[in-house]
């Protein structure tokens, strides 16, 4: 019985935060498929990788990430929001290094 109040409570904050903006926070666009040479992290010149808008945010930073399937490890050390740009977007994370977890 505790178990289960337990992840509700912890599912009803989940889904809180995602409706809560921080007036603070900076977007960071990424597009698997940018190939303009040019990566700054905005939604003219998106980041190719996941990891490189994660290594720019700082907390309370939006990581939005274009459709796509991107292969790579991601390594996260701060609070930020990893989310898709369009809930008709699908978006697939594989592991490079399929022995170690996608996301840590």
């Amino acid at each position: 019985m505790k178990l289960k109040t337990f992840r509700f409570i912890v599912m009803a904050m989940f889904l809180m935060s995602a409706f809560v903006a921080n007036a603070d926070a900076k977007i960071i666009y990424v597009d698997i498929l940018n190939s303009a040479g040019v990566e700054d992290g905005s939604a003219k010149y998106t980041f190719n990788t996941i990891q490189e808008g994660v290594n720019i945010a700082i907390s309370g930073d939006v990581v939005s990430i274009n459709k796509g399937e991107y292969a790579e490890n991601i390594t996260v050390d701060r609070s930020i929001t990893i989310q898709h740009r369009s809930s008709n977007d699908v978006v697939v994370i594989r592991p490079i290094i399929p022995s170690e977890p996608t996301i840590t």
